[in-house]
Protein backbone atom coordinates (compact mmCIF):
# COMPACT_ATOMS: atom_id res chain seq x y z
CA UNK A 1 0.00 0.00 0.00
CA UNK A 2 2.55 2.36 0.82
CA UNK A 3 4.82 1.86 -2.80
CA UNK A 4 0.98 2.53 -4.56
CA UNK A 5 0.70 5.88 -2.41
CA UNK A 6 4.13 6.80 -3.08
CA UNK A 7 3.87 6.46 -6.81
CA UNK A 8 0.46 8.39 -6.76
CA UNK A 9 2.12 11.61 -4.61
CA UNK A 10 4.64 11.38 -7.37
CA UNK A 11 2.73 11.55 -10.52
CA UNK A 12 1.13 14.41 -8.62
CA UNK A 13 4.02 15.46 -8.02
CA UNK A 14 5.63 15.56 -11.48
CA UNK A 15 2.13 16.99 -12.99
CA UNK A 16 2.51 20.01 -10.47
CA UNK A 17 5.47 20.83 -9.62
CA UNK A 18 5.39 19.32 -6.00
CA UNK A 19 7.78 17.94 -3.56
CA UNK A 20 7.59 14.00 -2.25
CA UNK A 21 9.27 13.18 0.97
CA UNK A 22 10.12 9.63 2.57
CA UNK A 23 11.19 9.68 5.92
CA UNK A 24 12.71 6.48 6.93
CA UNK A 25 12.43 5.35 10.94
CA UNK A 26 14.31 3.07 13.32
CA UNK A 27 13.85 2.87 16.81
CA UNK A 28 17.10 3.19 18.72
CA UNK A 29 18.16 0.07 21.06
CA UNK A 30 14.67 -1.83 20.30
CA UNK A 31 16.73 -4.80 20.77
CA UNK A 32 16.76 -4.59 24.56
CA UNK A 33 13.82 -3.73 25.03
CA UNK A 34 12.50 -7.44 24.09
CA UNK A 35 15.16 -9.03 25.41
CA UNK A 36 14.83 -7.04 28.78
CA UNK A 37 11.17 -7.04 28.97
CA UNK A 38 9.80 -9.84 26.41
CA UNK A 39 7.91 -9.85 23.56
CA UNK A 40 4.74 -8.74 24.69
CA UNK A 41 6.05 -5.58 25.97
CA UNK A 42 7.87 -5.00 22.91
CA UNK A 43 4.76 -5.35 20.73
CA UNK A 44 3.15 -2.37 22.67
CA UNK A 45 6.23 -0.46 22.39
CA UNK A 46 5.82 -0.27 18.73
CA UNK A 47 2.01 -0.01 19.00
CA UNK A 48 2.72 2.89 20.99
CA UNK A 49 5.05 4.12 18.49
CA UNK A 50 3.33 3.83 15.68
CA UNK A 51 0.75 5.94 17.19
CA UNK A 52 2.94 8.80 18.10
CA UNK A 53 3.77 8.72 14.72
CA UNK A 54 0.71 8.80 13.55
CA UNK A 55 -0.16 11.61 16.18
CA UNK A 56 2.57 13.56 15.25
CA UNK A 57 2.34 13.13 11.55
CA UNK A 58 0.29 15.78 9.31
CA UNK A 59 -3.52 14.15 8.37
CA UNK A 60 -2.22 13.80 4.76
CA UNK A 61 0.46 11.86 6.08
CA UNK A 62 0.92 8.10 5.44
CA UNK A 63 2.86 6.19 7.92
CA UNK A 64 3.39 2.38 7.55
CA UNK A 65 5.14 -0.17 9.22
CA UNK A 66 8.24 -1.07 7.30
CA UNK A 67 8.85 -4.19 9.57
CA UNK A 68 10.43 -4.71 12.86
CA UNK A 69 11.10 -1.78 14.27
CA UNK A 70 11.10 0.04 11.08
CA UNK A 71 8.47 2.75 9.82
CA UNK A 72 7.99 4.74 7.03
CA UNK A 73 6.06 8.64 6.23
CA UNK A 74 4.87 9.57 3.35
CA UNK A 75 4.62 13.57 3.52
CA UNK A 76 2.88 13.93 -0.19
CA UNK A 77 2.00 17.22 -1.77
CA UNK A 78 5.09 19.42 -0.46
CA UNK A 79 4.13 22.85 -1.56
CA UNK A 80 7.91 23.68 -2.75
CA UNK A 81 8.03 24.02 -6.47
CA UNK A 82 11.67 24.31 -7.14
CA UNK A 83 12.87 26.02 -3.99
CA UNK A 84 14.70 23.00 -1.78
CA UNK A 85 15.17 24.63 1.49
CA UNK A 86 11.56 25.14 1.45
CA UNK A 87 11.08 21.02 1.02
CA UNK A 88 13.69 21.14 3.33
CA UNK A 89 12.13 22.95 6.18
CA UNK A 90 9.02 21.15 5.73
CA UNK A 91 11.10 17.65 6.07
CA UNK A 92 12.92 18.59 9.01
CA UNK A 93 10.21 19.86 11.05
CA UNK A 94 7.95 16.72 10.33
CA UNK A 95 11.02 14.78 11.47
CA UNK A 96 11.74 17.25 14.76
CA UNK A 97 8.12 16.83 15.38
CA UNK A 98 7.85 12.88 15.37
CA UNK A 99 11.28 12.42 17.04
CA UNK A 100 9.81 14.80 19.86
CA UNK A 101 6.75 12.27 20.12
CA UNK A 102 8.79 8.77 19.72
CA UNK A 103 10.92 10.00 22.88
CA UNK A 104 8.44 10.63 25.73
CA UNK A 105 8.21 7.84 27.80
CA UNK A 106 5.97 5.42 27.37
CA UNK A 107 4.28 4.06 30.79
CA UNK A 108 4.55 0.09 30.89
CA UNK A 109 2.52 -0.74 33.66
CA UNK A 110 4.90 0.42 36.68
CA UNK A 111 7.86 1.17 34.49
CA UNK A 112 8.47 3.79 31.66
CA UNK A 113 10.60 3.06 28.87
CA UNK A 114 11.99 5.12 26.60
CA UNK A 115 12.91 4.84 22.88
CA UNK A 116 14.36 6.89 20.22
CA UNK A 117 14.07 7.06 16.58
CA UNK A 118 17.29 8.08 13.55
CA UNK A 119 15.05 9.09 10.95
CA UNK A 120 16.71 9.42 7.62
CA UNK A 121 14.92 11.10 4.13
CA UNK A 122 14.98 11.84 1.03
CA UNK A 123 13.20 14.30 -1.10
CA UNK A 124 11.54 14.34 -4.83
CA UNK A 125 12.76 15.88 -7.30
CA UNK A 126 15.38 17.24 -5.23
CA UNK A 127 17.65 13.60 -4.07
CA UNK A 128 15.71 11.04 -5.54
CA UNK A 129 13.99 10.83 -9.29
CA UNK A 130 11.69 8.16 -8.62
CA UNK A 131 9.95 5.99 -5.68
CA UNK A 132 13.02 3.55 -5.58
CA UNK A 133 15.80 5.83 -5.14
CA UNK A 134 13.36 7.86 -2.45
CA UNK A 135 13.71 4.38 -0.36
CA UNK A 136 16.81 3.90 -1.00
CA UNK A 137 18.44 6.99 -0.32
CA UNK A 138 15.95 7.61 3.41
CA UNK A 139 16.97 3.93 4.99
CA UNK A 140 20.42 5.35 3.74
CA UNK A 141 19.99 8.64 5.67
CA UNK A 142 18.98 6.85 8.50
CA UNK A 143 21.81 4.44 8.73
CA UNK A 144 23.96 7.07 8.34
CA UNK A 145 22.32 9.00 11.61
CA UNK A 146 22.19 5.84 13.81
CA UNK A 147 26.58 5.69 12.42
CA UNK A 148 26.41 9.73 13.95
CA UNK A 149 25.24 8.87 17.13
CA UNK A 150 28.20 6.03 18.00
CA UNK A 151 31.35 7.29 19.31
CA UNK A 152 33.82 5.97 17.21
CA UNK A 153 36.31 5.29 19.13
CA UNK A 154 34.07 2.83 21.52
CA UNK A 155 31.41 2.34 19.59
CA UNK A 156 29.05 3.62 22.22
CA UNK A 157 25.98 5.13 21.63
CA UNK A 158 26.71 8.95 22.42
CA UNK A 159 23.89 11.51 23.40
CA UNK A 160 22.95 13.24 20.50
Amino acid sequence: MFQDHLELALARARRHELAVAVLFLDLDDFKPVNDTHGHEVGDEVLQHAAKRIRGAARDTDLVARQGGDEFLVLLADIDAGTDVDAAAAVVQEASDRISRAITDPIKMGRAKLSVRASIGSAVFPFGAGDARSLLRLADADMYGRKRERLDPSTGIRRLA
